[in-house]
């Protein structure tokens, strides 16, 4: 998993880089994950682009989308891997313990507890395509290729805009086998063990 990853996507481009909270990097499939703090319920606004979050005076805001934020970093890292071989699928994770998901939003946008199961699914499917385990280390040497690596053009892991970093310590595994062991236990750990 990398944490923080800022690719170089368009260099000599107006905007050259983007961001990625966590990128995962599974047998099954690699993870584009923006991760929100946001605690009330999250619903849709009328463009797929955009969910409503409640404030806490009651007032109702307007934010983009984590699908449509990863959506950009979603299709050039598939140009970067074998076509037709690899998943890589946006996911949008609200980290706080009070945000929920409306259920009519995309399934890629989950609670924080809602994750192994989703990864989970995830390897299932997968595994019904017949095809064998994606090769970790090609992807994460691609991706590492493609991305800005130095210390300091990294954000700090442990902060985001000012706030603690919801997935700080989610997963450490890369090429994790979710049915057993360290990944359901880290997930598991993870979930209950926040402190934002």
């Amino acid at each position: 998993m990398f944490d923080s990853l800022i690719l170089i996507r368009a260099p000599g481009s107006a905007f050259p880089t983007a961001g990625i909270d966590h990128l995962v990097i599974t047998p099954f499939g690699m993870f584009v994950t923006e991760t929100k703090h946001w605690a009330g319920a999250v619903t849709r606004e009328e463009s797929a682009d955009m969910l409503i979050l409640p404030a806490i005076d009651g007032q109702r805001l307007a934010r983009t989308s984590p699908m449509k934020h990863n959506a950009a970093k979603v299709r050039f890292l598939t140009g970067l891997l074998p076509p037709r071989l690899w998943i890589v699928e946006g996911l949008g994770v609200f980290s706080h313990e009070a945000g929920t998901v409306d259920p009519t939003l995309p399934a890629a946008l989950l609670e924080r507890d809602e994750l192994y199961r989703y990864l989970r699914m995830c390897q299932q499917r997968f595994a019904l395509t017949g095809t064998g385990a994606l090769a970790c280390a090609h992807a994460r040497q691609r991706a590492s290729a493609a991305a800005d690596m130095r210390p300091q053009a990294r954000r700090t892991p442990a902060t985001h805009s000012g706030r603690p970093h919801a997935w700080s310590r989610v997963i450490r595994i890369v090429c994790p086998d979710l049915s057993s062991g360290p990944l359901r236990s880290a997930v598991a750990a993870s979930s209950s063990g926040w402190r934002l």
